[in-house]
């Protein structure tokens, strides 16, 4: 066993040659240090097989993002992502909160179409607050209802 001389925790000796690193932390920096690169190659990829990354979006799309479980995974995995707590609850249950509001909680109006659902939460401590339209959320509206 080999110990990481970054996260100190041990690996087990393989082959190949990490730099006295486990995996994850020469992963880790190797990627770190060729961002720039991996990002010309992929942009290289997509510019050159445009067509049939197009197909593969549009096929994702349709076997995993517009299914329920697709909309429910990406809605956790982005309040995760924007650090929103909900004291006491489960992300699945702020989820199914959010599918059963139809109107805006400030304002009433019914949101569909352009108005947009949008989960306004402090930025301070990501607590949810509720589910607001875009236009409550974006021109903070709810301060006067308070």
């Amino acid at each position: 066993m080999n110990t990481c001389k970054i996260c100190n925790l041990e690996y087990p000796k393989t082959n190949k040659s990490y730099k006295d690193r486990c995996r994850k932390c020469y992963d880790k920096q190797y990627y770190q240090d060729n961002k720039e690169e991996r990002d010309k190659k992929n942009k290289q990829w997509i510019k050159n097989n445009s067509k049939s990354y197009k197909q593969y979006k549009k096929q994702h799309d349709i076997n995993y993002r517009k299914t329920e479980q697709g909309k429910k995974s990406t809605f956790i995995k982005t309040s995760k992502y924007r650090g929103l707590l909900e004291y006491g609850y489960t992300y699945d249950e702020v989820y199914e909160y959010y599918l059963e509001i139809n109107n805006c909680e400030v304002c009433g109006k019914e949101l569909t179409g352009s108005r947009q659902k949008c989960m306004d939460h402090c930025h301070q401590d990501g607590c949810f607050r509720w589910v607001l339209c875009q236009s409550c959320n974006t021109h903070d509206n709810w301060m006067k209802h308070i």
